[in-house]
């Protein structure tokens, strides 16, 4: 009787065994370079509703938080360590390790141009190298970066851009462009930003054409040079290490939803665009207009400039993305 009762305790475990799926549910955990709020995040969770909606019961991802949770500029060695597993913030936060962010910046096709030629796979291979990270989308698209200025700038005889005298919030975006034209950057973290235009540590903001408003610059912010230039370039990126440990359709799952959202978000941040455009006009915000010749200097000197860094960091990188990025 007692070995019939094992036996049937035994088959008991089979059958379970036999009926459990294949695979658990699998859960990352996600973070985001800019506060609550954020235009950017703002997509970024809408990206991650769609995910946990479409991929019930297969994938779960939990966005744990932004810059309250890691400082920005140390997210990226947090998917590198695999501390997080998914990471959307720009490029320019850890360019030092990863050059090709420049290619993010400076690109001149859409996305899903980059995606469908081979571009965003020459890219993902470089992130993986320098950052041990998986490219999975180039989101948010559709925005530039402008100059926004405290008090209004000289225009030279010629009709350049003069910023003598001003000090201006930089990322490596913008640090060549605003010492082109003669204005001291400064490196500092967004949230100090409110504060340092307040006490007029810096007169200018260069930034992405989204989310001014929103981090309520706009009362120190009373110029803004156009047009704008580069890319509002940001990145979705997964710890490599992770990436290779999921199972097949979790992995064709995120790159079927991922591709679909560089499409989808691009159409979401013109839209802000053009809404924070219009509030921030509301509150007086004046364009400073550059001349066509002005401009096309403005703009060609920081495409140039941003190409050329990306050569001289990794020349094998840049060649192999010329006629597919720029």
């Amino acid at each position: 009787m007692l070995h019939l009762r094992g036996l049937s305790f035994a088959l008991l475990c089979l059958s379970v065994g036999m009926t459990a799926p294949a695979h658990s549910q699998v859960r990352l955990k996600a973070v985001g370079a800019f506060e609550p709020g954020h235009i950017v995040v703002q997509s970024f969770q809408k990206f991650i509703e769609k995910v946990n909606r479409e991929g019930n019961g297969i994938v779960e991802i939990e966005y744990i938080g932004g810059p309250e949770v890691i400082p920005p500029n140390e997210q990226g060695n947090a998917v590198r360590s695999g501390f997080v597993d998914i990471q959307e913030g720009p490029s320019a936060y850890y360019l030092g390790q990863v050059p090709g962010g420049d290619a993010i910046t400076g690109y001149q096709n859409t996305p899903e141009e980059l995606r469908k030629n081979g571009a965003t796979a020459i890219l993902s291979a470089h992130w993986v190298k320098r950052l041990n990270a998986y490219l999975l989308a180039i989101p948010d698209s559709g925005s530039t970066n402008k100059l926004y200025l405290s008090r209004a700038p000289k225009i030279k005889e010629n009709g350049d851009l003069d910023l003598q005298g001003m000090k201006v919030r930089i990322t490596p975006t913008f640090r060549q462009i605003v010492q082109q034209y003669n204005g001291v950057g400064i490196s500092m973290s967004p949230g100090d930003v409110y504060t340092a235009l307040e006490r007029n540590i810096i007169q200018g903001v260069g930034w992405p054409s989204i989310a001014v408003a929103d981090a309520d610059w706009h009362g120190f912010a009373k110029y803004r040079i156009d047009p704008g230039f580069l890319n509002g370039a940001y990145v979705m990126i997964v710890n490599n290490d992770k990436w290779k440990s999921l199972p097949q359709n979790v992995k064709d799952l995120l790159t079927r939803i991922a591709a679909e959202w560089e499409v989808t978000s691009r159409k979401f941040i013109q839209e802000q665009e053009a809404r924070e455009d219009k509030e921030l006009k509301e509150h007086g915000l004046k364009s400073v207009q550059l001349s066509s010749e002005s401009e096309k200097r403005f703009t060609d000197y920081a495409l140039k400039e941003v190409w050329e860094r990306l050569r001289k960091a990794d020349p094998e990188l840049a060649d192999s993305l010329k006629g597919n990025a720029y």
